[in-house]
This record gives C-alpha cells, sequence and structure tokens, in this order.
C-alpha cells in the first residue's frame, strides 16, 4: 500500500514591488556609506527616513536607533515588522557644514534604495496523489500551489522510505499541473511536495 505524506516546504518584498527581487531577511543594516567624492572622515553624523508607501509618507528613525561609531559610516539596524516593500533615504551631514536634502511626503525613494520583504512560504492550494493501478502501476500527481514571488518553476517532489531521507525525483515543475509517471521506486513510500518562492 502507497503511503503518502504532505510535507509543506518552507523557503524564504516609483518601483513597482514586482520589479524588486526578494528577499527573505527582515532585519539587516542600513549605513550612510559616503557619496561620490566624500570619503567616512568627511561625514559628521546622518538621519534616516523609512517608507513603507512609495514615498506617500516618510518616517524619521529614531536618534537613539542611529549608531555613531569612531572611523566608521553611521548605520541603524533595520527590521521590518512585516513583509512588504520599503523604502530608505539617509541624510547626510558633513564636516564642511553641508547636508544633504531630507525626503517630503509624496516624494518616491530612489530604485537603489528600496527593499522588497518577503518572509511568507509560498501556499500549496491542492496536492492529489495515488496509485493507477494496470497492467503496470503508476503514479499519479495533481497540484497546484501560490505565491506572490514565486520562482519560475517552483515545484519539486521527493521520496522518501524512513521521513529521514529524502530524493529528488521529479523537479522543476509548473506551479500547476498533473501528471501521470512510472512508480519511482518500490512502494511503500512517502511523497512529499516542495514549493519555493523567489
Amino acid at each position: 500500500m502507497l503511503r503518502l505524506l504532505i510535507l509543506i516546504l518552507m523557503c524564504y518584498t516609483g518601483l513597482a514591488a514586482a520589479e524588486l527581487k526578494p528577499i527573505k531577511h527582515h532585519k539587516f543594516k542600513i549605513k550612510a556609506v559616503p557619496t561620490e567624492g566624500k570619503t567616512v572622515s568627511d561625514i559628521k553624523g546622518a538621519h534616516f527616513f523609512i517608507t513603507k508607501d512609495n514615498g506617500k509618507t516618510w518616517k524619521a528613525v529614531e536618534a537613539a536607533k542611529v549608531i555613531h561609531e569612531d572611523g566608521k559610516v553611521p548605520y541603524f539596524v533595520f527590521e521590518a515588522d512585516g513583509d512588504g516593500a520599503y523604502g530608505f533615504w539617509i541624510q547626510r551631514h558633513y564636516t564642511d557644514g553641508s547636508s544633504e536634502a531630507k525626503p517630503t511626503n509624496g516624494e518616491a525613494p530612489k530604485a537603489s534604495s528600496m527593499r522588497l520583504i518577503d518572509t511568507t512560504a509560498p501556499s500549496i492550494d491542492k496536492f492529489l496523489s495515488g496509485l493507477l493501478a494496470g497492467t503496470e502501476k503508476k503514479l499519479f500527481l495533481e497540484w497546484s500551489v501560490s505565491d506572490k514571488h514565486l520562482s519560475e518553476k517552483p515545484v519539486t517532489f521527493e521520496l522518501s522510505k524512513d521521513l529521514k531521507t529524502w530524493s529528488s525525483f521529479l523537479g522543476n515543475m509548473e506551479k500547476s499541473q498533473g501528471q501521470i509517471i512510472p512508480l519511482p521506486q518500490e512502494e511503500p513510500f512517502y511523497v512529499r511536495l516542495a514549493a519555493t518562492d523567489q
């Protein structure tokens, strides 16, 4: 008897969000790297700003969260409070008394300062599997997965006889499809579906 086990594998956000490559890290440093023609020693300090609505509104980072270390650029540790597209603006202040502009509400962030956070795993909406008995036993698979940022061919099927060691037997599959294939190995065995986003 063929035993089926469905395991969902978790993987791991102006400019349209769809044009950004998603990243799964929700916590990272934003540094006030010197602009062209300036050096680290030219930077006296910096203010940081964040937008979650493509620049419609900007919020200043609390001064207490900005780190200043001798000989290093100012930075703060950004931690997203959820998935989505985030934009950053850095206002550097220089030792010669000059300062860069700060953002105004309605001003979109530069594409290079945008980050798309995606920590949500794809959803497996349908997974059907079973034996087709006849002159030769075959394995029937039907599935559908969804996610805002799916990979091009996001589905892989894996087999195990002990739930400890898994091997891939069908990969680079479309997000929604059906397949009838020869049995990949003698039964009984377990089958799992893995869906991976970008």
